[in-house]
């Protein structure tokens, strides 16, 4: 009775354990997921489920979710039109130039492709978001900067400072005019001042001021639009007016001195012009050559002349020249040639050439 109650309680035990195991082959296959090799074995030696080993073993597609497949019909056939557009694209520029750029990024080795890849992620971030990627990149190399040598950071924010006056000195030029060039001692001395100032370094190199300073890049420091974005008591108010007050006013003053110098010996060089097409002219009407192309080469250099001393004129009147400045200059160039005749010569004709204005 034992051994009857035994194979009973084992045979009871098998029934059991089969159903579980097709309740879970029946549900994997509803949600289409596939068994592995051990679990189909062991399905597969229970007697009740022995009629069902070969669908056991490779689940139809058919039972499949209708949305994923829909989805992937529809993914195909996006894919297939697009590639049929661009196959009819490619060969006309600009597409061929931008097929044969990913061909090149596609063929390049690993490492260069992922430099490639970099290098236009970085660059169209700067371009679509220029404050979060100053703070994540430029914020980051003046971090370790600033944990590893006090003296690197200085530097690399000084020099930020002089690109940004630099630009500076070229916002709100007319169109066609030449960016001033800036003194190099003048630069040298402005950074030199903002090293020494070490409230104004730290201000200049947190992540508030990089998230503003594309802004700063782009606007006059001085326009009213730009102050206007900024609260009253915060960090960035305090950046700009720190800058207004002992960068900005040397900076323009800089840069109107040197535009005003390029417009005089842009002037003299016109003037120049015109005196040598008249010369010409009198000499061909002296020769008995008097014909339209003289007069229309001394009418053309007459008009650049005039346009030329009319921008000097204006620039001049913007302009407050400090004479004081110029003779003291002046005297000082005398003391320092006063052995060499000939320089002394020059630069006393200098002086009575402007003793009159």
């Amino acid at each position: 009775p034992q051994c009857a109650m035994a194979k009973r309680g084992k045979h009871s035990r098998r029934i059991i354990l089969g159903g579980l195991v097709a309740h879970i082959v029946l549900s994997s296959e509803l949600w289409g997921f596939t068994l592995p090799a051990s679990a189909n074995s062991q399905a597969a030696s229970s007697p009740s489920l022995a009629g069902r080993r070969s669908r056991w073993r490779s689940p139809p597609a058919g039972r499949r979710s209708r949305r994923a497949l829909a989805v992937s019909e529809l993914g195909a056939r996006s894919l297939s039109g697009l590639a049929a557009v661009w196959v009819k694209l490619s060969p006309r520029w600009p597409f061929s130039w931008v097929n044969w750029f990913f061909l090149q990024i596609a063929a390049a080795p690993s490492w260069m492709r992922f430099y490639i890849i970099y290098s236009l992620v970085n660059t169209f971030a700067k371009m679509l978001l220029p404050g979060l990627h100053a703070q994540l990149v430029t914020g980051t190399e003046l971090g370790f900067l600033k944990a590893f040598s006090k003296r690197s950071y200085a530097n690399s924010v000084a020099e930020r400072l002089r690109l940004l006056l630099i630009k500076q000195a070229k916002l709100g030029l007319p169109p066609g005019r030449k960016a001033p060039d800036l003194s190099k001692e003048v630069l040298d001395s402005l950074c030199e001042r903002a090293k020494d100032d070490a409230v104004l370094l730290e201000a200049l190199g947190s992540t508030t001021t990089l998230r503003i300073w594309h802004k700063l890049e782009r606007m006059p420091l001085d326009s009213p639009e730009l102050k206007q974005q900024f609260g009253a008591q915060s960090q960035e108010l305090w950046v700009l007016e720190a800058l207004l007050t002992g960068y900005y006013g040397d900076v323009k003053r800089l840069a109107k001195e040197s535009s005003l110098a390029t417009l005089s010996t842009q002037a003299w060089e016109r003037c120049e012009s015109l005196k040598k097409a008249v010369d010409v002219a009198a000499f061909g009407a002296q020769q008995g050559v008097r014909n339209e192309a003289l007069l229309q080469r001394v009418q053309k250099a007459s008009e650049e002349a005039a346009s030329a001393l009319e921008a000097l004129s204006k620039a001049r009147a913007d302009t407050k020249l400090e004479a004081d400045s110029w003779d003291r200059q002046l005297r000082a160039l005398q003391a320092a040639h006063k052995d060499v005749p000939a320089v002394q010569a020059e630069l006393q004709r200098l002086r009575s050439g402007t003793a009159e204005k």
